[in-house]
């Protein structure tokens, strides 16, 4: 699966179910990205960002959030014909 393809898919899911909200990160470790916006002033925001997996490219961090929440293709077409999306 290419990139526009993969980012289209996390981000349809990223509406689907958090309002949009998408997080991707970049450090000198890697990549991060997860569902929703991390809670960075409060501080367990920091503590969720630490604790998730870094993937060595953005690719693979977007296949490992596609895959941990992953709404299907026929879901989406539905919620498109429902004017959910």
């Amino acid at each position: 699966m290419g990139l526009d393809r993969l980012l289209g898919l996390v981000v349809t899911n990223a509406v689907f179910r958090n309002n949009g909200h998408l997080t991707i990160l970049r450090f000198t470790t890697g990549w991060k990205a997860m569902f929703g916006t991390p809670d960075l002033d409060g501080g367990h925001g920091r503590e969720d960002v630490w604790n998730r997996a870094t993937y060595p490219t953005v690719v693979a961090a977007l296949r490992a959030l596609a895959k941990s929440r992953c709404i299907t293709d026929a879901a989406i077409a539905e919620a498109l014909e429902d004017g959910e999306l």
